[in-house]
Protein backbone atom coordinates (compact mmCIF):
# COMPACT_ATOMS: atom_id res chain seq x y z
CA UNK A 1 0.00 0.00 0.00
CA UNK A 2 1.15 3.72 -0.87
CA UNK A 3 2.33 5.95 2.19
CA UNK A 4 2.04 9.49 1.89
CA UNK A 5 4.95 11.43 1.90
CA UNK A 6 5.44 13.22 5.52
CA UNK A 7 4.67 9.98 7.50
CA UNK A 8 6.94 9.20 10.14
CA UNK A 9 8.79 5.55 9.86
CA UNK A 10 6.67 4.77 13.04
CA UNK A 11 3.47 5.71 11.39
CA UNK A 12 3.91 3.54 8.30
CA UNK A 13 4.99 0.86 11.08
CA UNK A 14 1.96 1.00 12.64
CA UNK A 15 -0.45 1.20 9.10
CA UNK A 16 1.34 -2.02 7.92
CA UNK A 17 0.42 -3.88 10.93
CA UNK A 18 -3.19 -3.56 10.47
CA UNK A 19 -3.16 -4.75 6.57
CA UNK A 20 -5.01 -8.14 6.75
CA UNK A 21 -1.92 -9.42 4.79
CA UNK A 22 0.47 -9.37 7.26
CA UNK A 23 -1.92 -11.09 9.45
CA UNK A 24 -0.03 -14.38 10.57
CA UNK A 25 -2.17 -17.42 9.79
CA UNK A 26 -0.82 -19.56 13.04
CA UNK A 27 -2.66 -16.73 15.29
CA UNK A 28 -3.83 -18.82 18.28
CA UNK A 29 -7.90 -19.25 17.37
CA UNK A 30 -9.41 -17.57 20.47
CA UNK A 31 -7.75 -14.42 19.78
CA UNK A 32 -9.50 -11.75 17.74
CA UNK A 33 -8.21 -10.44 14.44
CA UNK A 34 -6.98 -7.02 13.86
CA UNK A 35 -7.45 -5.15 10.56
CA UNK A 36 -8.30 -1.62 8.94
CA UNK A 37 -11.80 -2.66 8.92
CA UNK A 38 -12.21 -3.25 12.71
CA UNK A 39 -9.85 -0.86 14.49
CA UNK A 40 -11.25 1.09 17.05
CA UNK A 41 -10.25 4.40 14.82
CA UNK A 42 -12.36 4.19 13.03
CA UNK A 43 -15.45 1.70 14.54
CA UNK A 44 -15.32 3.66 18.16
CA UNK A 45 -13.46 6.52 17.61
CA UNK A 46 -14.29 7.83 20.76
CA UNK A 47 -11.97 7.94 23.42
CA UNK A 48 -11.95 5.20 25.88
CA UNK A 49 -14.54 3.42 24.17
CA UNK A 50 -14.86 -0.32 24.27
CA UNK A 51 -12.68 -2.52 21.38
CA UNK A 52 -14.74 -4.37 18.98
CA UNK A 53 -13.25 -7.20 20.70
CA UNK A 54 -14.62 -6.44 23.92
CA UNK A 55 -18.05 -5.99 22.72
CA UNK A 56 -18.69 -8.90 20.95
CA UNK A 57 -17.80 -10.85 24.36
CA UNK A 58 -20.28 -9.02 26.32
CA UNK A 59 -22.67 -9.22 23.83
CA UNK A 60 -21.76 -12.93 23.41
CA UNK A 61 -21.31 -13.33 27.61
CA UNK A 62 -25.12 -11.69 27.43
CA UNK A 63 -26.03 -14.69 25.30
CA UNK A 64 -25.10 -17.08 27.94
CA UNK A 65 -27.90 -17.54 30.15
CA UNK A 66 -30.58 -17.79 27.66
CA UNK A 67 -28.88 -20.81 25.89
CA UNK A 68 -28.30 -22.46 29.31
CA UNK A 69 -32.09 -21.88 29.93
CA UNK A 70 -33.31 -23.69 26.87
CA UNK A 71 -31.05 -26.39 26.95
CA UNK A 72 -32.03 -26.66 30.77
CA UNK A 73 -35.68 -27.10 29.90
CA UNK A 74 -35.53 -29.51 26.99
CA UNK A 75 -35.02 -32.66 29.36
CA UNK A 76 -37.70 -30.95 31.62
CA UNK A 77 -40.76 -30.28 29.71
CA UNK A 78 -42.20 -33.67 30.70
CA UNK A 79 -41.72 -32.41 34.61
CA UNK A 80 -43.08 -29.17 34.30
CA UNK A 81 -46.08 -30.56 32.75
CA UNK A 82 -46.41 -33.01 35.09
CA UNK A 83 -46.72 -31.08 37.67
CA UNK A 84 -49.92 -29.30 36.32
CA UNK A 85 -51.78 -32.52 37.11
CA UNK A 86 -51.97 -33.49 33.63
CA UNK A 87 -53.07 -36.92 32.65
CA UNK A 88 -49.97 -39.35 31.95
CA UNK A 89 -51.17 -40.28 28.52
CA UNK A 90 -51.07 -36.27 27.61
CA UNK A 91 -47.69 -35.34 29.11
CA UNK A 92 -46.12 -36.38 26.14
CA UNK A 93 -48.26 -34.54 23.65
CA UNK A 94 -48.57 -31.47 25.81
CA UNK A 95 -44.85 -31.51 26.20
CA UNK A 96 -44.38 -31.33 22.46
CA UNK A 97 -46.92 -28.06 22.57
CA UNK A 98 -44.88 -26.79 25.26
CA UNK A 99 -42.00 -26.88 23.42
CA UNK A 100 -43.35 -25.24 19.90
CA UNK A 101 -45.25 -22.61 22.17
CA UNK A 102 -41.58 -21.00 21.86
CA UNK A 103 -40.67 -21.09 18.72
CA UNK A 104 -44.16 -20.23 16.92
CA UNK A 105 -43.92 -16.83 17.50
CA UNK A 106 -40.51 -16.51 16.66
CA UNK A 107 -41.76 -17.03 13.20
CA UNK A 108 -42.58 -13.07 13.13
CA UNK A 109 -40.80 -11.87 16.00
CA UNK A 110 -37.47 -12.19 14.45
CA UNK A 111 -37.94 -10.67 11.85
CA UNK A 112 -40.09 -7.20 13.44
CA UNK A 113 -37.59 -7.49 16.20
CA UNK A 114 -34.69 -7.46 13.52
CA UNK A 115 -36.65 -4.40 12.18
CA UNK A 116 -37.20 -2.86 14.94
CA UNK A 117 -33.17 -2.73 16.02
CA UNK A 118 -32.25 -1.43 12.53
CA UNK A 119 -34.26 1.87 13.55
CA UNK A 120 -34.26 2.23 17.12
CA UNK A 121 -30.90 0.95 18.22
CA UNK A 122 -29.98 -2.64 19.31
CA UNK A 123 -28.70 -2.48 23.17
CA UNK A 124 -32.64 -1.22 23.71
CA UNK A 125 -34.26 -4.35 21.77
CA UNK A 126 -31.56 -6.58 23.43
CA UNK A 127 -32.78 -5.09 27.33
CA UNK A 128 -36.02 -5.94 26.37
CA UNK A 129 -35.57 -9.35 25.31
CA UNK A 130 -33.58 -10.16 28.31
CA UNK A 131 -35.81 -8.76 30.73
CA UNK A 132 -38.84 -10.70 29.34
CA UNK A 133 -36.65 -13.94 29.35
CA UNK A 134 -36.16 -13.11 32.68
CA UNK A 135 -39.97 -12.65 33.54
CA UNK A 136 -40.44 -15.76 31.64
CA UNK A 137 -38.17 -18.09 33.51
CA UNK A 138 -39.97 -16.94 36.96
CA UNK A 139 -43.40 -17.77 35.31
CA UNK A 140 -41.79 -20.88 34.67
CA UNK A 141 -40.64 -21.42 38.32
CA UNK A 142 -44.01 -20.81 40.01
CA UNK A 143 -46.33 -21.84 37.74
CA UNK A 144 -48.49 -24.54 38.85
CA UNK A 145 -51.21 -24.25 35.76
CA UNK A 146 -50.27 -25.74 32.22
CA UNK A 147 -52.16 -22.21 30.88
CA UNK A 148 -49.16 -20.33 33.03
CA UNK A 149 -46.58 -22.46 31.89
CA UNK A 150 -47.92 -21.97 27.79
CA UNK A 151 -47.88 -18.13 29.06
CA UNK A 152 -44.47 -18.15 30.35
CA UNK A 153 -43.12 -19.72 26.70
CA UNK A 154 -44.57 -17.66 24.57
CA UNK A 155 -43.81 -14.67 26.36
CA UNK A 156 -40.42 -16.26 25.85
CA UNK A 157 -40.89 -16.47 22.45
CA UNK A 158 -41.98 -13.67 21.95
CA UNK A 159 -39.27 -11.50 22.54
CA UNK A 160 -36.55 -14.17 22.23
CA UNK A 161 -35.05 -12.62 19.34
CA UNK A 162 -31.47 -11.65 21.15
CA UNK A 163 -29.80 -13.86 19.07
CA UNK A 164 -30.95 -13.13 16.00
CA UNK A 165 -30.13 -8.70 17.19
CA UNK A 166 -26.37 -9.91 18.28
CA UNK A 167 -25.64 -11.91 15.08
CA UNK A 168 -26.72 -8.77 13.04
CA UNK A 169 -24.78 -6.46 15.90
CA UNK A 170 -21.86 -8.79 14.75
CA UNK A 171 -21.91 -8.20 11.20
CA UNK A 172 -21.48 -4.54 12.04
CA UNK A 173 -18.51 -4.36 14.62
CA UNK A 174 -16.64 -6.77 12.28
CA UNK A 175 -16.39 -5.34 8.76
CA UNK A 176 -13.65 -8.02 7.20
CA UNK A 177 -14.10 -11.84 6.60
CA UNK A 178 -11.61 -12.58 9.25
CA UNK A 179 -13.07 -10.88 11.70
CA UNK A 180 -16.31 -11.98 11.00
CA UNK A 181 -14.85 -15.40 10.89
CA UNK A 182 -13.67 -15.23 14.72
CA UNK A 183 -17.14 -13.34 15.44
CA UNK A 184 -19.26 -15.77 14.37
CA UNK A 185 -17.24 -19.07 15.29
CA UNK A 186 -17.47 -17.38 19.04
CA UNK A 187 -21.02 -17.02 18.64
CA UNK A 188 -21.68 -20.41 18.11
CA UNK A 189 -19.29 -21.58 20.55
CA UNK A 190 -21.95 -20.20 23.17
CA UNK A 191 -24.52 -21.83 22.37
CA UNK A 192 -22.31 -25.24 22.01
CA UNK A 193 -21.02 -24.92 25.65
CA UNK A 194 -24.50 -23.93 26.56
CA UNK A 195 -26.02 -27.30 24.84
CA UNK A 196 -23.55 -28.95 26.94
CA UNK A 197 -23.88 -27.03 30.30
CA UNK A 198 -27.66 -26.81 30.37
CA UNK A 199 -28.25 -30.79 30.58
CA UNK A 200 -25.38 -31.89 32.82
CA UNK A 201 -27.19 -28.50 35.11
CA UNK A 202 -30.79 -29.88 34.46
CA UNK A 203 -29.35 -33.44 36.18
CA UNK A 204 -27.45 -32.08 39.06
CA UNK A 205 -30.40 -29.09 39.71
CA UNK A 206 -33.36 -31.73 39.53
CA UNK A 207 -31.80 -35.06 41.21
CA UNK A 208 -34.14 -35.00 44.04
CA UNK A 209 -37.07 -34.25 42.13
CA UNK A 210 -37.31 -30.45 42.70
CA UNK A 211 -36.93 -29.79 38.68
CA UNK A 212 -38.26 -26.01 38.83
CA UNK A 213 -35.51 -25.06 41.15
CA UNK A 214 -33.70 -24.98 37.43
CA UNK A 215 -36.31 -22.84 36.57
CA UNK A 216 -35.10 -20.32 39.02
CA UNK A 217 -31.34 -21.00 38.78
CA UNK A 218 -32.16 -19.81 34.90
CA UNK A 219 -34.15 -16.69 36.10
CA UNK A 220 -31.32 -15.92 38.21
CA UNK A 221 -29.02 -16.35 35.05
CA UNK A 222 -31.33 -14.27 32.79
CA UNK A 223 -30.87 -11.27 35.49
CA UNK A 224 -26.95 -11.56 34.98
CA UNK A 225 -27.85 -11.17 31.47
CA UNK A 226 -29.67 -7.85 31.98
CA UNK A 227 -27.08 -6.37 34.14
CA UNK A 228 -24.40 -7.22 31.79
CA UNK A 229 -26.34 -5.71 28.72
CA UNK A 230 -26.97 -2.71 31.29
CA UNK A 231 -23.93 -2.10 33.18
CA UNK A 232 -21.33 -3.61 30.25
CA UNK A 233 -22.58 -2.18 27.16
CA UNK A 234 -23.65 1.55 26.83
CA UNK A 235 -24.73 3.51 23.76
CA UNK A 236 -21.77 6.02 24.36
CA UNK A 237 -19.11 2.97 25.02
CA UNK A 238 -20.27 -0.40 23.42
CA UNK A 239 -20.83 2.05 19.95
CA UNK A 240 -24.27 0.90 19.52
CA UNK A 241 -24.50 4.97 18.53
CA UNK A 242 -22.05 4.73 16.41
CA UNK A 243 -22.69 1.52 14.60
CA UNK A 244 -25.93 2.59 13.93
CA UNK A 245 -24.96 6.24 12.77
CA UNK A 246 -21.15 5.13 11.24
CA UNK A 247 -20.08 2.88 8.69
CA UNK A 248 -18.07 0.01 10.57
CA UNK A 249 -16.11 -0.90 7.38
CA UNK A 250 -14.44 2.51 6.73
CA UNK A 251 -11.19 2.86 8.20
CA UNK A 252 -8.56 5.81 8.12
CA UNK A 253 -6.62 3.56 5.53
CA UNK A 254 -9.79 4.24 3.37
CA UNK A 255 -9.58 7.53 3.87
CA UNK A 256 -5.72 7.64 3.65
CA UNK A 257 -5.39 5.59 0.42
CA UNK A 258 -9.01 4.47 -0.67
CA UNK A 259 -7.17 2.63 -4.08
CA UNK A 260 -4.89 0.49 -1.61
CA UNK A 261 -7.33 -1.02 0.29
CA UNK A 262 -8.92 -3.00 -2.90
CA UNK A 263 -6.31 -5.21 -2.71
CA UNK A 264 -8.58 -7.64 -2.21
CA UNK A 265 -12.15 -8.82 -3.44
CA UNK A 266 -13.99 -8.97 -0.44
CA UNK A 267 -13.14 -4.92 0.56
CA UNK A 268 -14.10 -3.86 -3.11
CA UNK A 269 -17.46 -5.94 -2.76
CA UNK A 270 -17.97 -2.95 -0.54
CA UNK A 271 -17.79 -0.33 -3.33
CA UNK A 272 -21.18 -2.16 -5.14
CA UNK A 273 -24.67 -3.20 -3.65
CA UNK A 274 -23.99 -6.01 -1.40
CA UNK A 275 -25.56 -9.54 -3.65
CA UNK A 276 -28.89 -10.58 -2.40
CA UNK A 277 -29.64 -12.73 0.60
CA UNK A 278 -31.89 -15.53 -1.02
CA UNK A 279 -29.16 -18.04 -2.20
CA UNK A 280 -27.15 -17.38 1.30
CA UNK A 281 -30.57 -17.97 3.57
CA UNK A 282 -32.44 -20.82 1.27
CA UNK A 283 -28.42 -22.62 2.07
CA UNK A 284 -29.46 -21.19 6.21
CA UNK A 285 -32.71 -23.05 6.05
CA UNK A 286 -31.14 -26.05 3.78
CA UNK A 287 -28.56 -26.39 6.71
CA UNK A 288 -31.09 -25.90 9.23
CA UNK A 289 -33.61 -28.91 7.88
CA UNK A 290 -30.79 -31.40 7.43
CA UNK A 291 -29.08 -30.66 11.14
CA UNK A 292 -32.55 -31.00 13.01
CA UNK A 293 -33.64 -33.99 10.63
CA UNK A 294 -30.53 -36.35 11.41
CA UNK A 295 -30.22 -34.94 15.18
CA UNK A 296 -34.33 -36.56 15.34
CA UNK A 297 -33.54 -39.46 13.46
CA UNK A 298 -30.28 -40.41 15.37
CA UNK A 299 -31.61 -41.14 18.70
CA UNK A 300 -35.12 -43.08 17.23
CA UNK A 301 -31.94 -45.32 15.21
CA UNK A 302 -29.72 -45.75 18.36
CA UNK A 303 -32.37 -46.52 20.74
CA UNK A 304 -34.32 -49.10 18.37
CA UNK A 305 -33.87 -52.74 18.85
CA UNK A 306 -34.27 -53.29 15.34
CA UNK A 307 -32.76 -51.87 12.84
CA UNK A 308 -30.98 -50.26 15.60
CA UNK A 309 -28.07 -51.40 18.33
CA UNK A 310 -30.46 -51.06 21.14
CA UNK A 311 -28.16 -48.36 22.88
CA UNK A 312 -28.96 -47.40 26.98
CA UNK A 313 -30.17 -43.60 27.14
CA UNK A 314 -26.78 -43.44 28.47
CA UNK A 315 -24.78 -44.47 25.64
CA UNK A 316 -27.48 -42.54 22.96
CA UNK A 317 -26.52 -39.65 25.38
CA UNK A 318 -22.87 -39.83 24.96
CA UNK A 319 -23.25 -40.25 20.93
CA UNK A 320 -25.31 -37.05 20.53
CA UNK A 321 -23.00 -34.90 22.67
CA UNK A 322 -20.09 -36.25 20.58
CA UNK A 323 -21.64 -34.39 17.58
CA UNK A 324 -21.77 -31.27 20.45
CA UNK A 325 -18.74 -31.18 21.63
CA UNK A 326 -17.28 -31.53 17.52
CA UNK A 327 -19.04 -28.18 16.97
CA UNK A 328 -17.74 -26.71 19.81
CA UNK A 329 -14.07 -27.50 19.15
CA UNK A 330 -14.47 -26.48 15.25
CA UNK A 331 -16.35 -23.59 16.09
CA UNK A 332 -13.61 -22.25 18.41
CA UNK A 333 -10.71 -24.08 16.78
CA UNK A 334 -10.99 -24.67 13.56
CA UNK A 335 -13.44 -22.44 11.09
CA UNK A 336 -11.45 -19.75 11.21
CA UNK A 337 -8.46 -21.18 9.71
CA UNK A 338 -10.90 -23.25 7.48
CA UNK A 339 -12.46 -20.13 5.91
CA UNK A 340 -9.21 -18.57 5.33
CA UNK A 341 -7.83 -21.48 3.37
CA UNK A 342 -11.32 -22.57 1.19
CA UNK A 343 -13.05 -19.13 1.83
CA UNK A 344 -16.73 -18.86 2.75
CA UNK A 345 -18.35 -20.66 -0.20
CA UNK A 346 -15.38 -23.02 -0.29
CA UNK A 347 -16.61 -23.61 3.87
CA UNK A 348 -20.53 -24.05 2.78
CA UNK A 349 -19.55 -26.83 -0.37
CA UNK A 350 -17.33 -28.30 2.38
CA UNK A 351 -20.39 -28.87 4.78
CA UNK A 352 -23.02 -30.26 2.42
CA UNK A 353 -20.26 -32.48 1.11
CA UNK A 354 -20.06 -33.51 4.87
CA UNK A 355 -23.59 -34.01 5.43
CA UNK A 356 -23.99 -36.07 2.28
CA UNK A 357 -21.41 -38.58 2.90
CA UNK A 358 -22.20 -38.87 6.60
CA UNK A 359 -25.66 -39.68 6.43
CA UNK A 360 -25.46 -42.09 3.27
CA UNK A 361 -23.03 -44.03 5.53
CA UNK A 362 -25.57 -44.39 8.54
CA UNK A 363 -28.19 -45.14 5.60
CA UNK A 364 -26.10 -47.71 4.87
CA UNK A 365 -25.29 -49.12 8.46
CA UNK A 366 -28.60 -49.03 9.13
CA UNK A 367 -28.74 -51.58 6.43
CA UNK A 368 -26.23 -53.54 7.42
CA UNK A 369 -23.91 -52.84 4.74
CA UNK A 370 -21.52 -50.79 6.70
CA UNK A 371 -20.14 -52.04 10.22
CA UNK A 372 -18.51 -49.56 12.92
CA UNK A 373 -16.73 -46.52 12.98
CA UNK A 374 -20.19 -44.67 14.00
CA UNK A 375 -18.30 -41.99 15.96
CA UNK A 376 -16.21 -40.74 13.40
CA UNK A 377 -19.84 -40.34 10.60
CA UNK A 378 -20.92 -38.13 14.13
CA UNK A 379 -17.67 -36.34 14.20
CA UNK A 380 -17.89 -35.87 10.33
CA UNK A 381 -21.48 -34.66 11.01
CA UNK A 382 -20.69 -32.16 13.39
CA UNK A 383 -17.58 -30.16 11.12
CA UNK A 384 -19.83 -30.34 8.60
CA UNK A 385 -22.07 -28.17 10.29
CA UNK A 386 -19.92 -25.92 11.80
CA UNK A 387 -18.78 -25.49 8.09
CA UNK A 388 -22.04 -24.80 6.83
CA UNK A 389 -23.50 -23.05 9.74
CA UNK A 390 -20.95 -20.45 10.30
CA UNK A 391 -20.11 -20.03 6.53
CA UNK A 392 -23.96 -19.42 5.83
CA UNK A 393 -24.10 -16.49 8.17
CA UNK A 394 -21.45 -14.54 7.51
CA UNK A 395 -22.51 -14.74 3.70
CA UNK A 396 -25.91 -13.64 4.96
CA UNK A 397 -24.00 -10.84 6.57
CA UNK A 398 -22.42 -10.12 3.76
CA UNK A 399 -25.65 -9.75 1.28
CA UNK A 400 -27.23 -6.88 3.92
CA UNK A 401 -26.53 -3.49 4.02
CA UNK A 402 -25.60 -2.02 7.26
CA UNK A 403 -29.03 -0.51 7.64
CA UNK A 404 -30.84 -3.56 7.13
CA UNK A 405 -28.60 -6.52 9.22
CA UNK A 406 -31.27 -6.62 11.78
CA UNK A 407 -33.46 -7.45 9.21
CA UNK A 408 -31.87 -9.85 7.16
CA UNK A 409 -30.94 -11.91 10.05
CA UNK A 410 -34.92 -11.96 10.89
CA UNK A 411 -35.48 -12.88 7.98
CA UNK A 412 -32.86 -15.62 7.89
CA UNK A 413 -33.38 -17.10 11.26
CA UNK A 414 -37.70 -16.87 11.03
CA UNK A 415 -36.99 -19.22 7.65
CA UNK A 416 -34.80 -21.52 9.48
CA UNK A 417 -37.31 -21.72 12.92
CA UNK A 418 -39.97 -22.87 10.33
CA UNK A 419 -37.42 -25.45 8.72
CA UNK A 420 -36.64 -26.34 12.36
CA UNK A 421 -40.25 -26.69 13.38
CA UNK A 422 -41.51 -28.85 10.38
CA UNK A 423 -37.76 -31.18 10.05
CA UNK A 424 -38.62 -33.32 13.22
CA UNK A 425 -42.02 -34.13 11.93
CA UNK A 426 -40.72 -35.21 8.98
CA UNK A 427 -38.44 -37.41 10.49
CA UNK A 428 -40.16 -39.20 12.54
CA UNK A 429 -42.56 -39.90 9.94
CA UNK A 430 -40.07 -41.27 7.44
CA UNK A 431 -38.43 -43.47 10.45
CA UNK A 432 -41.85 -45.09 11.20
CA UNK A 433 -42.41 -45.72 7.58
CA UNK A 434 -39.24 -46.82 6.81
CA UNK A 435 -39.44 -49.78 9.90
CA UNK A 436 -42.68 -50.35 8.86
CA UNK A 437 -41.76 -51.05 5.24
CA UNK A 438 -38.65 -53.04 5.75
CA UNK A 439 -35.71 -53.31 3.43
CA UNK A 440 -33.87 -51.04 2.00
CA UNK A 441 -36.85 -48.76 3.65
CA UNK A 442 -35.45 -48.23 6.80
CA UNK A 443 -32.43 -46.12 6.13
CA UNK A 444 -34.53 -43.52 4.15
CA UNK A 445 -34.76 -41.16 6.75
CA UNK A 446 -31.26 -40.41 6.41
CA UNK A 447 -30.71 -41.20 2.19
CA UNK A 448 -33.89 -38.27 2.50
CA UNK A 449 -31.00 -36.33 4.79
CA UNK A 450 -28.23 -36.75 2.19
CA UNK A 451 -30.67 -36.01 -0.44
CA UNK A 452 -31.31 -32.71 0.56
CA UNK A 453 -27.57 -31.93 1.14
CA UNK A 454 -26.56 -33.13 -2.24
CA UNK A 455 -28.88 -29.94 -3.20
CA UNK A 456 -27.45 -27.64 -1.27
CA UNK A 457 -24.43 -28.58 -2.44
CA UNK A 458 -25.35 -27.85 -6.00
CA UNK A 459 -26.83 -24.30 -4.41
CA UNK A 460 -23.17 -23.52 -3.09
CA UNK A 461 -21.68 -24.66 -6.47
CA UNK A 462 -23.71 -22.70 -7.90
CA UNK A 463 -23.18 -19.56 -5.64
CA UNK A 464 -18.84 -20.12 -5.81
CA UNK A 465 -19.74 -19.99 -9.74
CA UNK A 466 -21.64 -16.53 -9.92
CA UNK A 467 -18.99 -15.19 -7.51
CA UNK A 468 -16.31 -14.32 -10.29
CA UNK A 469 -18.73 -12.61 -12.34
CA UNK A 470 -19.36 -10.05 -9.22
CA UNK A 471 -15.41 -9.63 -9.61
CA UNK A 472 -15.67 -8.87 -13.19
CA UNK A 473 -18.40 -6.71 -12.47
CA UNK A 474 -16.04 -4.82 -10.10
CA UNK A 475 -13.29 -4.52 -11.79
Amino acid sequence: MHIQDGKSTEEEEEAQSFLPENLSPNTFPLTPPVSPRTSTTSLLPRRHARSPTNTTLLLLLALVPEGILEAMLIPLYPYLVRATGVDEGSVGYYAGLLSSAFYGPLFITNVVWGGISDRFGRRRVLLLGALFGFSAAVLLSIGQRLELLFVARLLAGTFGANSTVTKGTLGLLWGDDDGRAWAYSMYGGVYGISGILGPVLAGLLVGDGHFQRACWVGAVLMGGAIGVLWWGVKDEEGGYSVLDNQDSSKSYHDEDDGDGVKDSVDDTLDTVDPPSPILPITLYCITAFITSLYMTALPLYLSSPFPGPNQSPQQTSYQVMLIAVTKLLGQTLCFRFVSRWVGKWGCVLLGMAGFLVGLLVIGLRVLGVVEGGLELVLVLLGLAEVCAYLAVIVLITDAASKQSLGLVHGVASTCAAATRTVAPAVAGSLWQWGVGAGGAGRGVVFWAGAFVGALGLLAAAWGLCRRPRVVERIE
